[in-house]
């Protein structure tokens, strides 16, 4: 992230690096939900990986 704040940085405002670096927070937040759905969903598709072990 310090890498991509300082290349920002040099080309432009401090303005720019924060909505940048927000732009990738947001990514990975979507990319973590995106990846949970998809979890459950193959859970309610095969109810055996949702059970709990005996």
């Amino acid at each position: 992230m310090e890498t991509l704040r300082t290349l920002l940085a040099s080309l432009g405002t401090p303005g720019a690096v924060r909505n940048a670096e927000h732009a990738l927070l947001a990514r990975q937040a979507e990319d973590r939900a995106l990846t949970a759905f998809v979890e459950r969903m193959a859970a309610i598709d095969n109810p055996a990986l949702a059970a709990p072990a005996a």
